[in-house]
């Protein structure tokens, strides 16, 4: 079945204006990513500007000391001696991508449905969307693991369901491979992506009879192609098997931040009633009232091949990321394009024009109401909420008030790592690269303060240490720089000890979007 046989009746558009209504889109959803995107980085940013401060060598170690594949920082690195090194061009291959997304949902739905309006649909909602917007302008891998998952999902949709020849369905096989092994090394979660391509292909073989029609026809790709395809994939993922296995281990550490899930979690994490009650509803409308006054209404003509493969693409891997304690926003990302897709597959089957902008406004208007970027913008300026860690003014407050660098700095970061410090013997090799993970937020070259004392304060919130009192009583005052959480408190009781010694302890608190900076202060007794 052919993309025209399953979307025949959809309005169509002709080439020229949807040529121009996709270029629109395009720069709408590149204006919204690139709106204020130097603005300083935030945690996660900065372990990516970390790990490119230093030699190329350095890139592997440190990328794995965040948990991370060091493919992306290895692409990072690379472009940033080239462009060199800011927030910008730290985020521009972000940004790159995730202005690209729409064009690839907009290819993906066209190719599947044939329907041009449904893939306009799909690309606005891709490029109006928060989520989209947000990852878009970090410094990290997210945005390109949503194009390459697209890209890869495209690419599996045309070996189940479009005919091809023998030596363009190899060539198609080897493309889905090589991008399923790049979803993987730019994130490890991404590969959850290929759980809801499984399923998809399960549920085709189970009842194909009834989406073809005709049981007796060959499988474009039978069973045994993908096995050979995914044992080639496997062993293109095989050398990460250990750092995989060794983040697997200490899941507990990861649940302290995600949670436990719900059994509601995946209708949820994502907008998925801003996406598809409106458009399911006005379609379960439209056929009860056809069955009462002509003429009839049908539900979609793809309706048993791609709400299939979408619920698949959407759900499935949020089943599996479940047990290995990763159903969180960050690491099933790969799912999120589903949900514009099937607003998009949905809005773009109505057969009139006027029915698809009244229910694309709809859909619109409710992901906006529900945490768009326009309602983000008329909060703090910004289209995406990631402006509330200043770390960029943190840094430059401490080095314009203390340029002589006589002060040590603490830093609290709130890292699940920081757990590891005092159980971590300091002087052991262990103990000196977790303390050099420990302090990156400062020691990047964009952010630099590692020309003074540096000591992390772990816990939450940090318990008084006598070296760090020492360390201040030595040199009569401290920078306490800390993540989301004001140490005040934390810094009378490290006090203590200082005062019953006599002379005056001065604490001053500056706050920089999430980012507070303590300033310690000590005048010794007789002013000396």
């Amino acid at each position: 079945m052919t993309p025209a046989q399953l979307e025949a009746d959809s309005p169509r558009f002709g080439r020229l204006p949807f040529l121009l209504a996709v270029s629109g889109i395009l720069l709408l959803g590149a204006f919204f990513r690139f709106y204020k995107a130097n603005h300083s980085l935030w945690l996660d940013e900065l372990h990516t500007a970390w790990c490119v401060s230093g030699d190329l060598g350095d890139v592997p170690g440190r990328a794995l000391q965040g948990n991370y594949s060091p493919v992306y920082p290895l692409l990072i690195w690379v472009w940033q001696s080239i462009a060199g090194l800011s927030e910008l061009s730290l985020r521009t291959p972000s940004l790159l991508a995730g202005s690209l997304l729409p064009l690839a949902a907009c290819w993906l739905l066209v190719r599947a449905t044939g329907s041009r309006a449904a893939g306009l649909w799909a690309a606005l909602l891709v490029a109006l969307d928060r989520t989209f917007i947000e990852h878009s302008q970090e410094a990290r891998a997210n945005a390109l693991v949503q194009l390459a998952v697209v890209v890869q999902v495209g690419v599996f949709w045309t070996l189940l369901v479009q005919p091809q020849g023998a030596r363009r369905r190899r060539w198609l096989r080897i493309l889905w491979v090589l991008t399923s092994a790049l979803v993987f090394y730019l994130h490890y979660t991404g590969i959850l992506a290929v759980a809801g391509q499984l399923g998809w292909y399960a549920w085709r073989a189970l009842f194909r009879r009834r989406t073809e029609g005709r049981p007796d026809q060959p499988a474009e790709y039978p069973p045994r192609s993908l096995v050979v395809d995914l044992a080639a994939l496997s062993l293109l993922c095989l050398p990460a098997l250990p750092h995989v296995l060794d983040i697997a281990v200490r899941r507990d550490e990861f649940r302290s931040f995600v949670g436990e899930p719900k059994p509601w979690t995946p209708l949820t994490i994502f907008p998925v009633a801003e996406y598809l009650a409106v458009p399911l509803a006005a379609w379960v409308a439209a056929i009860m009232v056809s069955r009462f006054r002509g003429p009839r209404v049908e539900a979609p003509r793809a309706v048993w091949i791609f709400a299939p493969f979408l619920a698949s693409w959407y759900l499935l891997p949020m089943l599996a990321a479940w047990p290995l304690g990763a159903l969180f926003p960050r690491y099933v990302l790969s799912c999120a394009v589903a949900l514009p897709l099937a607003a998009g597959w949905l809005i773009g089957s109505c057969r009139r024009v006027v029915w698809q902008a009244l229910l694309g406004v709809a859909v619109v208007v409710a992901v906006e109401w529900r945490d768009g970027p326009i309602q983000q913008y008329l909060d703090d300026g910004t289209f995406s909420g990631h402006f509330y860690e200043d770390w960029r003014s943190a840094v430059a407050f401490i080095q314009a008030q203390d340029p002589q660098a006589t002060l040590p700095v603490f830093l609290h970061t709130g890292m699940i790592e920081e757990a590891r410090w005092n159980m971590t013997p300091s002087k052991s090799p262990q103990g000196i690269a977790l303390r050099q993970y420990l302090l990156f937020p400062v020691t990047t070259r964009l952010y630099w303060l590692g020309d003074r004392p540096l000591a992390p304060l772990p816990g939450v919130p940090p318990e008084p240490d006598e070296n760090n009192a020492r360390l201040i009583e030595e040199h009569n005052g401290a920078w306490v720089v800390s993540r989301g959480l004001s140490l005040a408190p934390f810094m009378d009781a490290s006090l203590a000890s200082i005062r019953q010694q006599g002379g005056e302890v001065h604490v001053t608190e500056h706050e920089f979007h999430g980012v507070f900076v303590l300033h310690v202060r000590r005048e010794p007794p007789g002013g000396s």
